[in-house]
C-alpha cells in the first residue's frame, strides 16, 4: 500500500473510532461500519491501534461486556477487499524447514548482489546509498535504464522463487493449513505464528475482518466477517501467474494467493514480502 493509500485508510479506522466512541460522521460507509459493529458487540469504547504496524492485530481494539476484540478493516472502492495480510520475505524461509527465505534465496541466486553492482557500477555500496539512488531515480529521472534493469530484472527472479517454494510447501500441507488458519485470524508474523504452531492450541476468538467495499458509492457494501470456524484442507499449491502461488482447497476453490512484492521504491528497491489475498 503506498503512503497516501495508506493515510486515507488510517483516516477511515481513525473516524470509525471516533464514531464509536460518541462522535458525528458524515460518511454514510462510516456510519454503516458502526451499526454493523454494534450490531454485533455491546462496546464499551473503541481504541485505534493500526499505525501502519502490520506487526499489530487489527486496526481497531474493541472493549466489549465479552472482552477485548479486534477489527482488521479491508476498505475499497471497489467489490474486492484488498490483502489479507503482508508477511516479510522470511515468511517461508522461517516457517517452513529447509526452505530459504525470499533473501536468502536471491542472494544465492545472485540476482541480489547483480543490482547493487548494477547501481553502483561495481563498486561496493552500502544499503543505504543502494536505495537513496533508486529514490532519487524513482523520483527525477525514472526512464533511466539501471532503474528500469533493476525492476526487471527482479520480476523475472520472482517467478523462480515461486518455483523453487511450491515442491517444499507441497510437502507440508497439513502445516501449510495451520498456517493459513493463523493468518486468516490475524496472527500474522513469523513469531505469532510459531507460537501457535508449537502451543497446539488455536488462536484466541477475538479477530474480525470488517471490509467496506465500493465506499465511494451511495450504496457502500459493509460485511463483518467471523473467520474462526473457517477451515483449510489445501490439496495443492501451484502456479497462479509469473509472481504468484495459489493455494487449492479439496474443492478445487482458490482459497489464498501469495505473490511476491516489494513495498517500498520499486520492484528490487527495498522491503520485499508476500502480498497476500484470500477468500
Amino acid at each position: 500500500m503506498n503512503a497516501n493509500r495508506r493515510e486515507w485508510a488510517e483516516q477511515v479506522e481513525i473516524d470509525i473510532v471516533n464514531t464509536l466512541n460518541g462522535h458525528n460522521t458524515n460518511h454514510l460507509y462510516v456510519t454503516k461500519a458502526v451499526e454493523t459493529l454494534k450490531a454485533k458487540f455491546n462496546i464499551k469504547s473503541a481504541e485505534w491501534i493500526g499505525n501502519g504496524d502490520y506487526h499489530t492485530k487489527g486496526d481497531i481494539k474493541l472493549l466489549t461486556t465479552d472482552g477485548v476484540k479486534y477489527i482488521e478493516l479491508k476498505t475499497s472502492d471497489k467489490k474486492t477487499s484488498g490483502t489479507t495480510a503482508n508477511p516479510g520475505q522470511a515468511f517461508f524461509g522461517k516457517l517452513i524447514e529447509d526452505t530459504l527465505s525470499y533473501t536468502e534465496w536471491e542472494k544465492e541466486d545472485g540476482v541480489f548482489q547483480q543490482r547493487y553492482n548494477l547501481v553502483g557500477n561495481n563498486n561496493p555500496i552500502s544499503k543505504g546509498e543502494y536505495e537513496k539512488t533508486l529514490r532519487t531515480w524513482r523520483s527525477n529521472d525514472a526512464t533511466n535504464p539501471i532503474f528500469k534493469k533493476i525492476q526487471d530484472i527482479t520480476n523475472a527472479k520472482k517467478g523462480e522463487y515461486i518455483d523453487y517454494l511450491l515442491p517444499k510447501l507441497n510437502k507440508q500441507l497439513e502445516k501449510i493449513n495451520s498456517i493459513l488458519y493463523c493468518i486468516k485470524n490475524g496472527e500474522h508474523t513469523i513469531k505469532r505464528i510459531n507460537e501457535v504452531l508449537s502451543s497446539n492450541k488455536l488462536p484466541a476468538n477475538d479477530y474480525f475482518i470488517l471490509v467496506i467495499t465500493q465506499y465511494k458509492t451511495d450504496n457502500p457494501g459493509v460485511t463483518l466477517v467471523d473467520t474462526y470456524n473457517t477451515k483449510y484442507n489445501i490439496t495443492a499449491i501451484k502456479k497462479g501467474g509469473e509472481q504468484s502461488m495459489v493455494f487449492v482447497d479439496d474443492t478445487g476453490t482458490v482459497v489464498f494467493r501469495f505473490a511476491v512484492n516489494w513495498k517500498n521504491i520499486c520492484q528490487g528497491g527495498a522491503t520485499p514480502c508476500f502480498s497476500v489475498f484470500s477468500k
